[in-house]
């Protein structure tokens, strides 16, 4: 249990999360002081097939990432059968949910071929998830039998000024925040992390750790795949929006690959998507009409859908990569009814969802974090498993 904690919380802090740096943004370049390059879809592709690749990150890198918004939905299902003699059984089902989310961290990361020289260094700043669900349902047969069921749940989770990090194949937390969970009204749970100060010894086996460099190289190995044979690009007419998508600008030696999706262009690409698929699956009527009425409320529902992904080169080598998105979906009603004379198949989602920032710097060159003293690391307890561990169990 122990070595499967500590294995998943690393993954997830290296390679999914990780997070930001509140002078990242001031460091990325200023696109607007490049100028645009006029290439065609094939040349900018050979663009990316001519930077230099090998060795993309040098003495470590850094993922920033950020997340602020929220979430509110409802949903409905009703299913039931009419078995014939007399009898039939329905089932309805209610659930409804409220999330806030809120963080900012950052991890840097160093890995090395011997594995006391291997590094993690995360520090969050805050990370802040609350929120509370409900979920009900109803039982019922003809033979006037009836269960119903509720359950109603909320939850907090706070980590602020925290740290974690990986020395010397020891792993060491810092821990200030709490998480407290409740089920219809009594605590199940109810943990405060108050600068607790832990140290795991030995947290991987030799083949642990190549399996989890491995890993690790695996994803890095995505940004050097550029470089792989491409088609002539421009043969394809349907490509073109595409070229209207991707645009590279360039600053003396510098150059910045943009990719930028605006919410008018969403709505055209649903539309796109939503004739597809009317032409693969040849619906009826009844089938049509219900799927038109879907799209255009997904549309309608879709205030604010903008992404941003750059990828910056300096001296043709890759230096950062940013990826930014902001997120309203007001008031998404979907139905799906499939019922007939003998059988009741009803389903219904109400959705809402604000994503104030959202985003990832990675930075293939960062700078490495001041360590803690000598003396700072005798501060940390020796434990066979961290405090966390125990809320799993």
């Amino acid at each position: 249990m122990r070595k499967i904690l500590l294995i998943l919380m690393i993954s997830f802090i290296v390679v999914l999360t990780a997070c930001e740096d509140k002078d990242s943004n001031q460091e990325l370049p200023n696109i607007e002081d490049f100028d645009e390059m006029e290439l065609t879809l094939g040349e900018k592709f050979d663009f990316l097939s001519n930077l230099d690749l090998d060795n993309v990150y040098g003495s470590g890198f850094s993922i920033n990432q950020y997340l602020k918004g929220n979430v509110d939905y409802t949903s409905y299902s009703e299913y039931g059968n009419d078995f014939g003699e007399g009898y039939s059984y329905y089932i309805n089902e209610d659930s409804s949910a409220t999330l806030n989310f809120d963080y900012d961290k950052s991890v840097f990361v160093d890995i090395k071929e011997n594995l006391n020289d291997f590094l993690i260094y995360g520090a969050i700043d805050k990370l802040s998830i609350d929120g509370t669900t409900e979920e009900s349902s109803e039982v019922r047969d003809s033979l006037e039998d009836t269960e119903t069921n509720t359950d109603n749940y909320t939850m907090e989770f706070i980590l602020d000024d925290s740290l974690f990090f990986v020395l010397e194949n020891d792993a060491y937390f810092n821990l200030n925040g709490l998480m407290k969970v409740t089920e219809n009204g009594d605590d199940s749970l109810d943990e405060t992390f108050d600068n607790i100060k832990e140290k795991v010894e030995n947290i991987f086996k030799l083949e642990e750790y190549q399996e989890f460099k491995s890993s690790l190289d695996e994803v890095l190995d995505i940004f050097g795949s550029f470089d792989d044979e491409m088609p002539d690009l421009d043969e394809f007419d349907e490509l073109s929006e595409l070229n209207d998508l991707v645009k590279v600008y360039k600053k003396g030696n510098e150059h910045i690959i943009n990719l930028s999706l605006k919410t008018s262009m969403v709505h055209n690409y649903i539309d796109l998507i939503a004739d597809q698929i009317v032409f693969i699956f040849n619906f009826n009527d009844d089938d049509f009409y219900q799927f038109e009425e879907m799209v255009q409320n997904i549309k309608d529902s879709i205030k604010k859908m903008d992404f941003d992904f750059n990828i910056y080169v300096k001296n043709n080598r890759f230096s950062k990569v940013s990826f930014d998105a902001k997120l309203t979906i007001n008031n998404l009603d979907l139905e799906i009814d499939q019922s007939d004379e003998d059988r009741i198949d009803f389903q219904s989602l109400h959705l809402s969802l604000f994503v104030e920032r959202f985003g990832f710097i990675v930075d293939f060159n960062a700078t490495r974090p001041t360590l803690p003293s000598a003396g700072a690391l005798l501060e940390y307890e020796v434990v066979d498993e961290p405090s966390y561990g125990g809320i799993f169990n």
